[in-house]
């Protein structure tokens, strides 16, 4: 009797069960071709920044702090999806137009180059201000990004080392210019490159790279150096370490931070200042993706002061009045605006305290 009674409950639950394990499978395991993009945090610079300058170790503890802010991306599924339309600081975009044919990991590693290389700009940005010598070396000259459907897609990656084209050395970012030099679509190039610990030799035949008018052969690559910035004196020397943030918005962020344990006193003055920009080894500082997102981020980690390049300046205000934050955005053109503007605030009273 009660083997019937199972049998039956079991007849009637079955489907339903089915339905509720189907229903999950679609909301919450079933991609769709979308990436979704909201507020990340805002991360204080210091604990990310090593140096020996004296003016660092003498320092007086500080409430202020310099923050560096993020986008938070998803590859959506369903259910994101379908979240992120109601969400009112999230953005939805079409995967191909953020990954450009790139797979996750090529995605993440080419914004780990960028990071990499935006501290290089940030610490020869602040080496120049301060008037302090060094030296800028190439190290190696990188694949940054591989365009989808080109010669070099499936071969390369973003994060291979070039080291020769046709058999001549590269070294600096004008040898891969002088020897594509004279050859025409159609044709081939012997690329040897570097992965992991393994040397490879792969043929390429030129495609014409896209709006180039004339045609003009290429790889379908983005390539850049990555320099090693080093200053003649040991006290000045940096190492940076971002973890698994990516991308070169940080730039101006660690490029204060670094100005501020170079140099005595506090440049925080006290408060809490988050920021974004791309910088320049000359101090220009660059329109990024993703700065409403970061608006709301710096608000949310109480930052009291958000500097931002001239070309996100109107999507930040416009985001800051949206969510009524207290949060001053102010534009700067270079790191010398900031570090002017820095100046110009009246300390803020510490409650810092001992005994």
């Amino acid at each position: 009797m009660r083997r019937r009674r199972w049998h039956s409950w079991l007849s009637v639950a079955w489907p339903g069960f089915a339905g509720l394990m189907g229903t999950i499978a679609i909301w919450f395991l079933i991609p769709v071709p979308y990436i979704v993009y909201e507020p990340g945090p805002a991360a204080e610079t210091r604990p990310m920044v090593e140096t020996k300058a004296a003016a660092d170790r003498d320092a007086v503890p500080s409430e202020g702090a310099f923050l560096m802010t993020t986008v938070r991306w998803t590859y959506a599924n369903v259910f994101k999806y379908v979240a992120a339309t109601y969400d009112p600081h999230a953005e939805i975009y079409e995967k191909e137009t953020i990954t450009r044919g790139a797979s996750r990991t090529d995605y993440v590693q080419r914004q780990q180059l960028q990071m990499r290389s935006s501290h290089s700009d940030a610490l020869e940005a602040v080496y120049r201000t301060l008037g302090i010598p060094y030296e800028a070396r190439t190290e190696n000259i990188v694949v940054f990004s591989v365009l989808d459907g080109f010669a070099a897609d499936g071969v390369l990656r973003p994060g291979d080392r070039l080291l020769a084209i046709d058999g001549k050395p590269v070294e600096r970012d004008e040898d891969v210019r002088a020897a594509m030099e004279g050859k025409a679509v159609g044709e081939e190039a012997e690329v040897t490159f570097r992965r992991g610990g393994a040397e490879e030799t792969a043929r390429l035949t030129l495609r014409a790279l896209p709006n180039s008018d004339p045609p003009r052969p290429g790889m379908g690559i983005t390539y850049g150096a990555l320099l090693t910035i080093e200053s003649e004196d040991p006290a000045y020397r940096v190492e940076i370490r971002a973890g698994s943030i990516g991308g070169p918005s940080a730039g101006l962020m660690f490029a204060l931070e670094m100005y501020d344990r170079f140099t005595e006193g506090d440049l925080t003055r006290g408060y809490r200042v988050a920021g974004t920009g791309e910088i320049s080894p000359d101090g220009s500082v660059g329109t990024i993706g993703g700065v409403v997102h970061k608006v709301v981020g710096a608000h949310r980690s109480g930052a009291e002061l958000f500097f931002v390049p001239p070309g996100n300046a109107e999507a930040a205000l416009a985001k800051a009045a949206a969510i009524g934050t207290e949060m001053d955005v102010v534009t700067v053109a270079n790191l010398q605006e900031a570090l002017d503007y820095l100046a110009s605030l009246p300390e803020k009273p510490t409650r810092i305290g001992g005994l």
